[in-house]
């Protein structure tokens, strides 16, 4: 089985599991930092397990601005990409493309779909998701990094 169709409450489901299941790592690109409450709660707990996260946001450059919940955040590093208009969240093991944006993260407001695709099941479009994400991560600006955020390539 490849990729895998997914309703809003799917995705919904789906997004919470990327969250809380991730061991390593979390990718969210996003095209607005407006995020959930339940989406922030996730990140906090994320950042005690020391997961490293990766948040690319798009839109406008200053949606920063008087948020204060990444601050406390040690494992977080905060990105700015004015062409991001898509939502790609993932972890070490799974990725979703959606329309669903972490701002309203479930069924109610808008009817989203998703695509969840599993490292084990379809590992060449697992990887060209990473590769597409790696690409407009290294062409972005830094926003926000956590005291703890330790990328990739600086890891000993």
């Amino acid at each position: 089985m490849a990729a895998e169709f997914l309703s809003s409450v799917g995705t919904a489901y789906q997004v919470d599991r990327i969250l809380t299941e991730a061991v390593n790592e979390i990718v969210l690109l996003t095209p607005s930092l407006k995020l959930h409450e339940g989406v922030l709660l996730r990140l906090q707990q994320a950042d005690q397990r020391n997961v490293r996260t990766t948040l690319l946001y798009g839109r406008d450059r200053h949606q920063t601005r008087g948020q204060k919940w990444f601050k406390n955040l040690k494992n977080i590093r905060i990105l700015y990409h004015d062409k991001i208009n898509a939502c790609v969240y993932r972890n070490e093991k799974e990725l979703i493309l959606t329309s669903m944006e972490l701002s309203n993260p479930g069924p109610g407001i808008h009817e989203d779909m998703g695509v969840l695709i599993v490292r084990l099941r379809d590992r060449k479009a697992f990887d060209d998701g990473i590769y597409e994400q790696e690409i407009l991560v290294e062409s972005a600006e830094e926003v926000f990094a956590g005291k703890n955020y330790a990328r990739p390539e600086e890891k000993t």
